[in-house]
């Protein structure tokens, strides 16, 4: 028995509904395919059966129904195919697989190699980054949005030997703290100030903001990845040549504080590196390191 019709498919199931799971082991799916005869409307019913769905490609160019093709969570056209019962030989082959997989020796555990070393360490970063109009506009009044940041990060490093190098066996952003603030006269301006994305509003849950660590010999290499911030800042100032309505984005921090090296020891605070804009005595990015090894 066989239609065509419009119907939901979660995915493509292989003959009497078996799925492989790993290598070995079968297990047997349903799928609820519910359809609807519009001539006969009181009959419509949602029935449980064993079927196998084979999506009936708009773009095929001979009209063959490939075993690679799957039908995805949509509504698209697709034949459906009511199967005979899995003969029970089958089904008693496989569970004597399974079992047989299940009863196999485990695996032992592999031992630490004798003088092997780990370290642990604490890295922070502090700093800001002032995002100015561009052009920077002459005269005494500083117009734009600061962005203070603190992130924190541990990693840990291994090795078996002392003659070998180190490793980075893992490594996690722990904290990432952003505060923004007004850089507008405030005695001339009432402003709000308001986040445009994810990166302002949580950027510890930034899916672009990651730790990663570079071993190059007695030191490491950091970068904390992509992250830039945006702010939009509405309002009024009594100076009608201070422009408002404009969104200032930090795109220049993550930029400045990616490849810092530091030096792999128990306490290690790197100078306070100072960016200005070009030209101009006004800062754009300020940042400092600090590495600490955890006992």
């Amino acid at each position: 028995m066989e239609f065509t019709g419009i119907a939901m498919a979660h995915e493509a199931v292989a003959l009497w509904g078996l799925e492989r799971l790993g290598t070995t082991e079968f297990v047997q799916r349903e799928r609820r395919i519910e359809w609807h005869d519009v001539a006969q409307e009181e009959q419509a019913a949602a029935t449980s059966i064993q079927v196998r769905v084979e999506l009936i490609s708009s773009d095929a160019q001979d009209g063959v129904i490939r075993a690679a093709d799957e039908a995805h969570l949509a509504f698209e056209q697709i034949r459906v195919h009511l199967l005979p019962p899995i003969p029970q030989d089958l089904l008693d082959a496989l569970a004597s697989s399974v079992a047989s997989r299940h009863t196999a020796t485990p695996t032992a555990t592999p031992t630490p190699v004798p003088g092997g070393e780990t370290r642990r360490y604490l890295i922070t970063v502090n700093g800001y980054e002032n995002a100015l109009p561009w052009p920077v506009p002459d005269g005494p009044v500083r117009t734009g949005v600061r962005f203070d940041y603190r992130l924190i990060g541990e990693f840990e490093l291994v090795r078996p030997t002392p003659a070998k190098p180190w490793a980075v066996a893992s490594r996690r952003v722990v904290k990432a703290d952003l505060r923004y603030s007004s850089l507008y006269p405030a005695d001339r301006c009432q402003l709000t100030l308001k986040c445009e994305n994810r990166a302002c509003e949580q950027l510890s849950r930034t899916s672009t903001l990651r730790l990663r660590v570079e071993v190059d010999g007695d030191e490491i290499i950091v970068n904390s990845g992509a992250f830039s911030p945006n702010v939009l800042v509405t309002g009024t100032c009594t100076d009608p040549s201070v422009v408002t309505g404009i969104s200032y984005e930090s795109n220049r921090f993550q930029e400045q504080i990616g490849g810092e090296r530091l030096p792999l020891q128990d306490l290690s605070v790197g100078p306070q590196r100072i960016q200005r804009y070009e030209g101009r005595d006004f800062i754009k990015t300020s940042f400092a390191y600090r590495l600490e090894r955890l006992p």
